[in-house]
């Protein structure tokens, strides 16, 4: 009961923050966006899976290297 009334308390401040959220799974390396995050990079919602396998090409030049040279 009380992992479901935080996970409640966390979908509504993503909400009322108007948040996009992503998810790792760290045994396969696969992302998983949802459709708000998607938007917020320009992709339209089906497309958000897209957006969670291309993230790398977002980052910014100058930050590239490092962040992608740290470990999953």
């Amino acid at each position: 009961a009380a992992r479901a009334e935080t996970e409640a308390r966390l979908a509504l401040a993503v909400e009322a923050a108007g948040l996009g959220t992503w998810e790792r799974d760290v045994a396969t390396g696969e992302n998983r966006w949802d459709a708000r995050l998607a938007a917020m990079v320009g992709l339209p919602p089906e497309r958000a899976q897209e957006g969670a396998a291309r993230w790398r090409e977002w980052i910014h030049p100058a930050d590239r290297a490092r962040v992608l040279a740290t470990p999953d």
